[in-house]
């Protein structure tokens, strides 16, 4: 499985929602349980990356390889953990020299 290896910046959210069975009963109650064995998957979001031209085409590359659909490797920095993710979606911007994009991942196993 290949390495998303190139250099992200600081800042990204992550975002927790596990997903949950929720039982309700007509009185009021209510019985919750794990939806799953790896219910608990993060979204990393706002993954922003700067590149040069030559660096942006390899971005590119990457994703379009993916296309999607396809898992790898990738180093959280909020938690310096490799976890495995798929980038469903993303966008470019050309900022002079620069191109900057703004990547989604979801953690799958």
């Amino acid at each position: 499985m290949q390495t998303f290896n190139f250099k992200v910046e600081q800042d990204y959210t992550v975002q927790n929602e596990p997903s949950v069975v929720i039982l309700k009963f007509a009185d009021g109650y209510e019985q919750t349980a794990p939806k799953g064995l790896n219910h608990n998957l993060k979204k990393y979001q706002g993954i922003t990356v700067k590149a040069n031209k030559a660096e942006a085409v390899k971005i590119q590359q990457f994703l379009n390889a993916h296309g999607g659909y396809k898992k790898f490797n990738w180093r959280d920095r909020t938690s310096d953990e490799t976890v495995t993710v798929r980038c469903r979606s993303w966008s470019s911007t050309k900022l002079g020299a620069v191109i900057e994009f703004t990547l989604n991942f979801d953690e799958v196993i």
